[in-house]
C-alpha cells in the first residue's frame, strides 16, 4: 500500500429468511437495479443471490459512512464479471476516486459481504 492510501472497511450479514420481502415489487425497485434484478431472478435460488447483493451494498455505505458519505442502495450496483466475481458501481458523483473491493458468499441460510474501500489521497501524503 502507497502512503497517502486511506482505507476503510464494512460488512454485512443477513438471514434468508428474513429477506423473503424482496420478493414484493416496490421493494426491489427501491433497493435493486435492473441488472441486479435480471442476474438474481435468473439463478436457480434468486433469494442467495438477492441477500448477498443487499449485503454488499449495507457493506459499502457502512465503509463510506467512516467518510460521513450517505449512499442509498440504489447509488450501489454489484455487479458481476465474466468469472462470476462481485464488483461494485456507484451510481453518485463523489468527487473522489475510490476502489471498492468486496468479497460475498451465502448459504442455504445466510449471506455475508466484505467491502473494502481505498481513497488515494497522495495531495495530503507529503
Amino acid at each position: 500500500m502507497n502512503i497517502g492510501e486511506i482505507v476503510n472497511i464494512g460488512v454485512d450479514c443477513i438471514e434468508l429468511d428474513r429477506f423473503k420481502m424482496v420478493n414484493r415489487e416496490n421493494i426491489k425497485k427501491k433497493i435493486f437495479t435492473e441488472n441486479e434484478d435480471k442476474y438474481c431472478s435468473n439463478m436457480a435460488n434468486p433469494n442467495q443471490h438477492y441477500a448477498g447483493k443487499f449485503t454488499c451494498k449495507e457493506a459499502v455505505i457502512k465503509a463510506f459512512s467512516y467518510w460521513n458519505i450517505s449512499l442509498k442502495p440504489r447509488d450501489i450496483e454489484v455487479l458481476n464479471d465474466e468469472e462470476g466475481r462481485p464488483y461494485v458501481i456507484l451510481h453518485k458523483d463523489l468527487k473522489k476516486d475510490y476502489i471498492i473491493k468486496t468479497s460475498i458468499s451465502h448459504s442455504n441460510t445466510m449471506a455475508i459481504a466484505y467491502v473494502l474501500v481505498i481513497l488515494d489521497d497522495m495531495e495530503n501524503s507529503e
